[in-house]
Protein backbone atom coordinates (compact mmCIF):
# COMPACT_ATOMS: atom_id res chain seq x y z
CA UNK A 1 0.00 0.00 0.00
CA UNK A 2 1.01 3.66 -0.29
CA UNK A 3 1.21 3.88 3.50
CA UNK A 4 3.75 1.03 3.65
CA UNK A 5 5.87 2.50 0.86
CA UNK A 6 5.78 5.90 2.57
CA UNK A 7 6.95 4.44 5.85
CA UNK A 8 9.76 2.49 4.19
CA UNK A 9 10.91 5.67 2.43
CA UNK A 10 10.88 7.64 5.69
CA UNK A 11 12.84 4.88 7.40
CA UNK A 12 15.48 4.97 4.65
CA UNK A 13 15.90 8.73 5.17
CA UNK A 14 16.20 8.24 8.93
CA UNK A 15 18.91 5.60 8.46
CA UNK A 16 20.89 8.08 6.38
CA UNK A 17 23.21 5.48 4.86
CA UNK A 18 21.97 5.84 1.29
CA UNK A 19 20.52 2.32 1.13
CA UNK A 20 16.92 1.46 0.32
CA UNK A 21 15.15 -1.11 2.47
CA UNK A 22 12.75 -1.95 -0.36
CA UNK A 23 15.29 -2.13 -3.19
CA UNK A 24 18.26 -3.57 -1.33
CA UNK A 25 16.64 -5.91 1.21
CA UNK A 26 12.95 -6.70 0.71
CA UNK A 27 12.85 -7.13 -3.07
CA UNK A 28 15.93 -9.44 -3.24
CA UNK A 29 14.50 -11.58 -0.43
CA UNK A 30 11.11 -11.78 -2.17
CA UNK A 31 12.57 -12.58 -5.59
CA UNK A 32 14.76 -15.36 -4.22
CA UNK A 33 11.91 -16.67 -2.04
CA UNK A 34 9.26 -16.82 -4.79
CA UNK A 35 11.72 -18.51 -7.15
CA UNK A 36 12.36 -21.20 -4.54
CA UNK A 37 8.62 -21.53 -3.87
CA UNK A 38 7.94 -22.00 -7.60
CA UNK A 39 10.65 -24.65 -7.79
CA UNK A 40 9.27 -26.41 -4.69
CA UNK A 41 5.73 -26.36 -6.07
CA UNK A 42 6.84 -27.80 -9.40
CA UNK A 43 8.83 -30.47 -7.55
CA UNK A 44 5.72 -31.46 -5.60
CA UNK A 45 3.80 -31.60 -8.88
CA UNK A 46 6.54 -33.86 -10.30
CA UNK A 47 7.58 -31.24 -12.83
CA UNK A 48 11.21 -30.63 -13.64
CA UNK A 49 12.98 -27.28 -13.48
CA UNK A 50 12.73 -27.05 -17.24
CA UNK A 51 8.98 -26.59 -16.85
CA UNK A 52 9.54 -23.27 -15.02
CA UNK A 53 8.75 -21.21 -18.12
CA UNK A 54 6.62 -18.60 -16.35
CA UNK A 55 8.35 -16.48 -13.75
CA UNK A 56 7.02 -14.08 -11.15
CA UNK A 57 9.34 -11.26 -10.20
CA UNK A 58 9.17 -8.28 -7.85
CA UNK A 59 10.06 -4.92 -9.37
CA UNK A 60 13.14 -3.42 -7.70
CA UNK A 61 11.90 0.17 -8.00
CA UNK A 62 8.27 -0.20 -6.94
CA UNK A 63 8.07 -3.62 -5.23
CA UNK A 64 5.15 -4.64 -7.46
CA UNK A 65 4.49 -8.13 -8.83
CA UNK A 66 5.27 -8.80 -12.49
CA UNK A 67 4.51 -12.03 -14.36
CA UNK A 68 6.42 -13.10 -17.46
CA UNK A 69 4.34 -15.76 -19.18
CA UNK A 70 1.12 -17.63 -18.53
CA UNK A 71 -0.37 -17.53 -15.04
CA UNK A 72 -0.49 -21.00 -13.50
CA UNK A 73 -1.08 -22.35 -9.99
CA UNK A 74 2.48 -21.72 -8.81
CA UNK A 75 2.22 -18.10 -9.96
CA UNK A 76 -1.12 -17.66 -8.21
CA UNK A 77 0.34 -19.14 -5.05
CA UNK A 78 3.43 -16.91 -5.15
CA UNK A 79 1.35 -13.79 -5.83
CA UNK A 80 -0.86 -14.62 -2.85
CA UNK A 81 2.19 -15.11 -0.62
CA UNK A 82 3.74 -11.79 -1.70
CA UNK A 83 0.46 -9.93 -1.20
CA UNK A 84 0.05 -11.39 2.25
CA UNK A 85 3.70 -10.56 3.01
CA UNK A 86 3.17 -6.84 2.30
CA UNK A 87 -0.04 -6.77 4.31
CA UNK A 88 1.59 -8.59 7.22
CA UNK A 89 4.63 -6.29 7.17
CA UNK A 90 2.38 -3.24 7.37
CA UNK A 91 0.35 -4.80 10.18
CA UNK A 92 3.48 -5.64 12.18
CA UNK A 93 4.78 -2.08 11.73
CA UNK A 94 1.51 -0.65 13.05
CA UNK A 95 1.51 -3.09 15.95
CA UNK A 96 5.16 -2.57 16.87
CA UNK A 97 4.72 1.21 16.86
CA UNK A 98 2.33 0.67 19.77
CA UNK A 99 4.15 -2.19 21.52
CA UNK A 100 7.82 -1.28 20.92
CA UNK A 101 9.00 -4.66 22.18
CA UNK A 102 10.37 -8.02 21.06
CA UNK A 103 11.86 -7.13 17.68
CA UNK A 104 13.70 -3.98 18.57
CA UNK A 105 14.07 -0.70 16.63
CA UNK A 106 12.34 -0.59 13.27
CA UNK A 107 15.44 0.59 11.46
CA UNK A 108 17.44 -2.55 12.19
CA UNK A 109 14.31 -4.69 11.84
CA UNK A 110 13.52 -3.53 8.33
CA UNK A 111 17.15 -3.85 7.25
CA UNK A 112 17.31 -7.47 8.41
CA UNK A 113 17.17 -10.09 5.66
CA UNK A 114 16.56 -12.83 8.24
CA UNK A 115 13.43 -11.02 9.45
CA UNK A 116 11.98 -10.73 5.94
CA UNK A 117 12.85 -14.35 5.11
CA UNK A 118 11.08 -15.46 8.29
CA UNK A 119 8.04 -13.29 7.54
CA UNK A 120 7.89 -14.68 4.00
CA UNK A 121 8.03 -18.22 5.42
CA UNK A 122 5.21 -17.37 7.85
CA UNK A 123 3.07 -16.02 5.03
CA UNK A 124 3.87 -19.08 2.90
CA UNK A 125 2.61 -21.50 5.56
CA UNK A 126 -0.53 -19.40 6.19
CA UNK A 127 -1.37 -19.22 2.48
CA UNK A 128 -0.81 -22.97 2.05
CA UNK A 129 -3.12 -23.63 5.00
CA UNK A 130 -5.74 -21.27 3.59
CA UNK A 131 -5.56 -22.88 0.16
CA UNK A 132 -5.83 -26.36 1.64
CA UNK A 133 -8.85 -25.35 3.69
CA UNK A 134 -10.78 -23.37 1.07
CA UNK A 135 -9.55 -25.46 -1.89
CA UNK A 136 -9.16 -22.28 -3.94
CA UNK A 137 -6.35 -24.01 -5.82
CA UNK A 138 -6.10 -27.70 -6.59
CA UNK A 139 -3.39 -29.20 -4.39
CA UNK A 140 -2.10 -32.74 -4.74
CA UNK A 141 -1.47 -35.10 -1.85
CA UNK A 142 2.22 -34.22 -1.65
CA UNK A 143 1.33 -30.91 -0.01
CA UNK A 144 0.05 -32.74 3.05
CA UNK A 145 3.56 -34.05 3.70
CA UNK A 146 5.11 -30.57 3.88
CA UNK A 147 6.49 -29.99 7.37
CA UNK A 148 7.24 -26.65 8.95
CA UNK A 149 10.95 -27.48 8.63
CA UNK A 150 10.57 -27.99 4.87
CA UNK A 151 8.75 -24.66 4.59
CA UNK A 152 11.50 -22.84 6.48
CA UNK A 153 14.21 -24.54 4.40
CA UNK A 154 12.45 -23.47 1.21
CA UNK A 155 12.62 -19.81 2.26
CA UNK A 156 16.00 -20.27 3.99
CA UNK A 157 14.71 -19.19 7.38
CA UNK A 158 15.90 -20.42 10.78
CA UNK A 159 13.46 -21.69 13.46
CA UNK A 160 14.31 -19.16 16.19
CA UNK A 161 13.72 -16.14 13.96
CA UNK A 162 10.66 -17.80 12.44
CA UNK A 163 9.15 -18.29 15.91
CA UNK A 164 9.78 -14.64 16.77
CA UNK A 165 8.17 -13.38 13.60
CA UNK A 166 5.16 -15.69 13.58
CA UNK A 167 4.37 -14.57 17.13
CA UNK A 168 4.63 -10.92 16.03
CA UNK A 169 2.45 -11.69 12.99
CA UNK A 170 -0.16 -13.38 15.16
CA UNK A 171 -0.26 -10.41 17.54
CA UNK A 172 -0.47 -7.88 14.71
CA UNK A 173 -3.29 -9.61 12.85
CA UNK A 174 -5.37 -10.74 15.82
CA UNK A 175 -8.21 -8.24 16.16
CA UNK A 176 -9.02 -7.21 19.72
CA UNK A 177 -11.42 -4.64 21.16
CA UNK A 178 -8.62 -2.09 21.36
CA UNK A 179 -7.29 -2.76 17.87
CA UNK A 180 -10.58 -3.20 16.00
CA UNK A 181 -10.59 0.42 14.87
CA UNK A 182 -7.11 0.31 13.33
CA UNK A 183 -7.14 0.71 9.57
CA UNK A 184 -4.36 -0.69 7.41
CA UNK A 185 -3.70 0.40 3.86
CA UNK A 186 -4.05 -3.14 2.52
CA UNK A 187 -7.62 -4.47 2.27
CA UNK A 188 -6.67 -8.18 2.24
CA UNK A 189 -7.76 -9.10 5.77
CA UNK A 190 -8.61 -7.15 8.91
CA UNK A 191 -7.57 -10.08 11.10
CA UNK A 192 -6.48 -13.69 10.96
CA UNK A 193 -9.29 -16.21 10.49
CA UNK A 194 -9.75 -18.55 13.43
CA UNK A 195 -8.47 -21.51 11.43
CA UNK A 196 -5.18 -19.68 10.79
CA UNK A 197 -4.92 -18.63 14.42
CA UNK A 198 -5.22 -22.29 15.43
CA UNK A 199 -2.73 -23.28 12.71
CA UNK A 200 -0.19 -20.78 14.05
CA UNK A 201 -0.64 -22.09 17.60
CA UNK A 202 0.09 -25.62 16.39
CA UNK A 203 3.17 -24.43 14.53
CA UNK A 204 4.44 -22.62 17.63
CA UNK A 205 4.03 -25.81 19.66
CA UNK A 206 5.93 -27.82 17.03
CA UNK A 207 8.73 -25.28 17.08
CA UNK A 208 8.99 -25.17 20.87
CA UNK A 209 8.74 -28.98 21.12
CA UNK A 210 11.65 -29.80 18.86
CA UNK A 211 12.45 -27.58 15.88
CA UNK A 212 14.09 -24.66 17.74
CA UNK A 213 16.29 -27.18 19.60
CA UNK A 214 17.61 -28.61 16.34
CA UNK A 215 20.91 -26.75 16.00
CA UNK A 216 21.72 -28.62 12.78
CA UNK A 217 19.22 -26.53 10.83
CA UNK A 218 20.15 -23.61 8.62
CA UNK A 219 21.33 -20.47 10.37
CA UNK A 220 22.45 -22.18 13.57
CA UNK A 221 25.56 -20.00 13.97
CA UNK A 222 23.61 -16.87 14.84
CA UNK A 223 20.08 -15.91 15.71
CA UNK A 224 19.48 -19.35 17.24
CA UNK A 225 18.18 -20.53 20.57
CA UNK A 226 21.48 -22.26 21.34
CA UNK A 227 23.46 -19.09 20.57
CA UNK A 228 21.24 -16.99 22.84
CA UNK A 229 21.60 -19.49 25.67
CA UNK A 230 25.38 -19.59 25.23
CA UNK A 231 25.55 -15.80 25.38
CA UNK A 232 23.44 -15.62 28.53
CA UNK A 233 25.49 -18.32 30.24
CA UNK A 234 28.72 -16.50 29.40
CA UNK A 235 27.58 -13.40 31.31
CA UNK A 236 27.87 -13.64 35.12
CA UNK A 237 24.44 -13.41 36.71
CA UNK A 238 22.44 -13.61 33.49
CA UNK A 239 21.53 -17.30 33.80
CA UNK A 240 18.97 -18.60 34.57
CA UNK A 241 16.36 -16.30 33.04
CA UNK A 242 13.62 -15.12 35.38
CA UNK A 243 11.15 -17.79 34.19
CA UNK A 244 13.51 -20.53 35.42
CA UNK A 245 14.37 -18.92 38.76
CA UNK A 246 13.31 -21.11 41.73
CA UNK A 247 9.80 -19.94 42.53
CA UNK A 248 7.76 -23.00 43.45
CA UNK A 249 7.62 -23.83 47.20
CA UNK A 250 9.35 -27.14 46.48
CA UNK A 251 12.14 -25.33 44.64
CA UNK A 252 12.61 -22.91 47.53
CA UNK A 253 12.85 -25.89 49.88
CA UNK A 254 15.53 -27.41 47.67
CA UNK A 255 17.46 -24.13 47.78
CA UNK A 256 17.60 -23.94 51.59
CA UNK A 257 21.20 -23.68 52.68
CA UNK A 258 22.01 -21.60 49.63
CA UNK A 259 20.68 -18.42 51.20
CA UNK A 260 22.74 -16.12 49.01
CA UNK A 261 20.85 -17.33 45.96
CA UNK A 262 17.49 -17.25 47.66
CA UNK A 263 17.51 -14.03 49.66
CA UNK A 264 19.68 -11.70 47.62
CA UNK A 265 18.55 -10.12 44.39
CA UNK A 266 20.73 -11.43 41.58
CA UNK A 267 22.54 -8.86 39.45
CA UNK A 268 21.32 -8.91 35.87
CA UNK A 269 23.72 -7.67 33.18
CA UNK A 270 22.37 -5.63 30.29
CA UNK A 271 21.84 -8.69 28.09
CA UNK A 272 19.33 -9.99 30.65
CA UNK A 273 16.92 -7.26 29.60
CA UNK A 274 17.56 -7.50 25.86
CA UNK A 275 15.03 -8.53 23.23
CA UNK A 276 16.84 -11.87 22.76
CA UNK A 277 16.69 -12.65 26.48
CA UNK A 278 13.04 -11.60 26.60
CA UNK A 279 12.22 -13.85 23.68
CA UNK A 280 14.07 -16.77 25.25
CA UNK A 281 11.86 -16.31 28.30
CA UNK A 282 8.84 -16.30 25.99
CA UNK A 283 9.95 -19.63 24.44
CA UNK A 284 10.57 -21.17 27.87
CA UNK A 285 7.23 -19.91 29.16
CA UNK A 286 5.42 -21.59 26.25
CA UNK A 287 7.46 -24.75 26.83
CA UNK A 288 6.65 -24.89 30.55
CA UNK A 289 2.97 -24.27 29.89
CA UNK A 290 2.87 -27.21 27.46
CA UNK A 291 4.85 -29.38 29.89
CA UNK A 292 2.49 -28.56 32.77
CA UNK A 293 -0.62 -29.69 30.89
CA UNK A 294 1.07 -32.78 29.46
CA UNK A 295 2.22 -33.84 32.93
CA UNK A 296 -1.35 -33.53 34.16
CA UNK A 297 -2.78 -35.50 31.26
CA UNK A 298 -0.18 -38.29 31.33
CA UNK A 299 -0.44 -38.68 35.12
CA UNK A 300 -4.23 -38.88 34.79
CA UNK A 301 -3.85 -41.54 32.07
CA UNK A 302 -1.51 -43.47 34.39
CA UNK A 303 -4.18 -43.30 37.14
CA UNK A 304 -1.66 -42.33 39.80
CA UNK A 305 -3.04 -42.65 43.31
CA UNK A 306 -1.72 -39.30 44.53
CA UNK A 307 -1.54 -37.24 41.37
CA UNK A 308 -1.02 -33.77 42.84
CA UNK A 309 2.15 -34.56 44.78
CA UNK A 310 3.67 -36.60 41.95
CA UNK A 311 2.76 -34.03 39.29
CA UNK A 312 4.42 -31.27 41.28
CA UNK A 313 7.66 -33.22 41.73
CA UNK A 314 7.77 -34.05 38.01
CA UNK A 315 7.40 -30.37 37.14
CA UNK A 316 10.09 -29.38 39.68
CA UNK A 317 12.48 -31.98 38.21
CA UNK A 318 11.74 -30.82 34.66
CA UNK A 319 12.38 -27.18 35.61
CA UNK A 320 15.64 -28.22 37.31
CA UNK A 321 16.71 -29.94 34.08
CA UNK A 322 16.05 -26.76 32.10
CA UNK A 323 17.82 -24.61 34.66
CA UNK A 324 20.97 -26.70 35.07
CA UNK A 325 21.23 -28.94 31.97
CA UNK A 326 19.40 -27.14 29.18
CA UNK A 327 21.93 -28.37 26.58
CA UNK A 328 20.42 -31.84 26.93
CA UNK A 329 17.42 -30.54 24.94
CA UNK A 330 19.58 -29.89 21.86
CA UNK A 331 18.43 -31.97 18.88
CA UNK A 332 15.83 -33.81 20.95
CA UNK A 333 12.08 -33.59 21.39
CA UNK A 334 10.90 -31.96 24.61
CA UNK A 335 8.58 -34.92 25.31
CA UNK A 336 11.59 -37.25 25.48
CA UNK A 337 12.92 -35.31 28.47
CA UNK A 338 9.43 -35.01 29.95
CA UNK A 339 8.77 -38.77 29.81
CA UNK A 340 12.16 -39.45 31.42
CA UNK A 341 11.29 -37.02 34.22
CA UNK A 342 7.97 -38.77 34.80
CA UNK A 343 9.68 -42.15 35.04
CA UNK A 344 12.53 -40.85 37.21
CA UNK A 345 10.24 -39.24 39.78
CA UNK A 346 7.84 -42.21 39.91
CA UNK A 347 10.77 -44.60 40.34
CA UNK A 348 12.51 -42.63 43.09
CA UNK A 349 9.21 -42.14 44.94
CA UNK A 350 8.45 -45.86 44.74
CA UNK A 351 4.99 -45.36 43.27
CA UNK A 352 2.82 -48.46 43.47
CA UNK A 353 1.57 -50.10 41.35
CA UNK A 354 4.96 -49.69 39.68
CA UNK A 355 5.10 -47.15 36.85
CA UNK A 356 7.18 -48.69 34.07
CA UNK A 357 8.37 -47.07 30.87
CA UNK A 358 5.92 -49.29 29.00
CA UNK A 359 3.00 -47.83 30.98
CA UNK A 360 4.28 -44.28 30.50
CA UNK A 361 4.65 -44.78 26.76
CA UNK A 362 1.13 -46.26 26.52
CA UNK A 363 -0.21 -43.24 28.43
CA UNK A 364 1.75 -40.91 26.15
CA UNK A 365 0.24 -42.49 23.04
CA UNK A 366 -3.22 -42.15 24.58
CA UNK A 367 -2.68 -38.47 25.40
CA UNK A 368 -0.78 -37.22 22.35
CA UNK A 369 -1.48 -39.87 19.72
CA UNK A 370 -4.47 -38.13 18.22
CA UNK A 371 -2.78 -34.73 18.05
CA UNK A 372 0.60 -35.87 16.72
CA UNK A 373 -0.27 -39.14 15.07
CA UNK A 374 0.83 -42.60 16.18
CA UNK A 375 3.75 -42.62 13.77
CA UNK A 376 5.24 -39.44 15.24
CA UNK A 377 4.79 -40.75 18.78
CA UNK A 378 6.65 -43.94 17.85
CA UNK A 379 9.54 -41.91 16.43
CA UNK A 380 9.72 -39.81 19.61
CA UNK A 381 10.04 -42.83 21.94
CA UNK A 382 12.16 -45.06 19.67
CA UNK A 383 14.48 -42.59 17.97
CA UNK A 384 16.23 -40.55 20.66
CA UNK A 385 19.60 -38.91 20.07
CA UNK A 386 22.16 -40.38 22.46
CA UNK A 387 25.09 -38.05 21.65
CA UNK A 388 24.12 -34.48 22.45
CA UNK A 389 25.56 -31.19 21.19
CA UNK A 390 26.38 -30.01 24.69
CA UNK A 391 28.12 -26.83 23.53
CA UNK A 392 25.84 -25.99 20.64
CA UNK A 393 28.07 -27.46 17.92
CA UNK A 394 26.89 -30.10 15.51
CA UNK A 395 28.23 -33.51 16.62
CA UNK A 396 30.11 -35.78 14.29
CA UNK A 397 28.45 -38.95 15.59
CA UNK A 398 24.75 -39.57 15.11
CA UNK A 399 23.94 -42.27 17.62
CA UNK A 400 20.29 -42.96 18.42
CA UNK A 401 18.44 -45.36 20.68
CA UNK A 402 15.10 -45.82 22.37
CA UNK A 403 13.85 -43.89 25.39
CA UNK A 404 15.04 -46.47 27.93
CA UNK A 405 18.60 -46.43 26.58
CA UNK A 406 18.62 -42.64 26.57
CA UNK A 407 17.34 -42.55 30.15
CA UNK A 408 20.10 -44.84 31.41
CA UNK A 409 22.97 -43.42 29.35
CA UNK A 410 22.24 -39.70 29.32
CA UNK A 411 19.36 -38.62 31.56
CA UNK A 412 20.38 -40.41 34.76
CA UNK A 413 23.99 -39.08 34.82
CA UNK A 414 22.59 -35.54 34.56
CA UNK A 415 19.82 -35.91 37.13
CA UNK A 416 21.14 -38.47 39.62
CA UNK A 417 22.57 -35.84 41.95
CA UNK A 418 19.25 -33.97 42.00
CA UNK A 419 17.19 -37.09 42.71
CA UNK A 420 19.47 -38.04 45.59
CA UNK A 421 19.75 -34.58 47.16
CA UNK A 422 16.35 -32.91 46.59
CA UNK A 423 14.88 -32.06 50.00
CA UNK A 424 11.34 -31.56 48.72
CA UNK A 425 11.49 -34.88 46.87
CA UNK A 426 12.58 -36.65 50.06
CA UNK A 427 9.66 -35.04 51.91
CA UNK A 428 7.24 -36.19 49.22
CA UNK A 429 8.67 -39.73 49.38
CA UNK A 430 8.20 -39.81 53.17
CA UNK A 431 4.66 -38.47 52.89
CA UNK A 432 3.79 -40.97 50.15
CA UNK A 433 5.20 -43.91 52.12
CA UNK A 434 3.32 -42.81 55.24
CA UNK A 435 0.05 -42.67 53.33
CA UNK A 436 0.72 -46.09 51.85
CA UNK A 437 1.43 -47.60 55.24
CA UNK A 438 -1.85 -46.23 56.55
CA UNK A 439 -3.69 -47.61 53.56
CA UNK A 440 -4.82 -44.18 52.33
CA UNK A 441 -3.43 -44.86 48.87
Amino acid sequence: SDALLTYLGENDRMQGNGSSCLKDVIVPVLNRGVLRIQSAVNSLRNLGSEELTTKLTIGRRDGKVYVNGQVDQSIQLCASVVGFFYHSLEAIIHDQMERMEFLGPFGSLLQSESFHRALLACCYTCVLKGIGTTQKLQMNRNYKDITIQILMDTIESNPFTFLKVIEALSQALTVSVDSSNKQLGSPIVSGLPVILQEHIKKIEIQLVDSVVWNISTRGNSEGSLAATIRTMKSLPGAWPPDILEPMLPEEITNMEGESAKVTEERYKPSFGASSEANFLSFVLRKLLKCAFFRIQEICAALKLSDESMVRTQILVAFRYLLRHHIAIFNERHVDQLLLCSIYGVCRIMGIRPEITFAKIIDAYFAVRGEEQGERTCRVIVRHVKLVSSEHGHRPDAKVVGNLVVFYNQTYVPKMQKYFLSSKSLKESIALYQMKRSKGNI
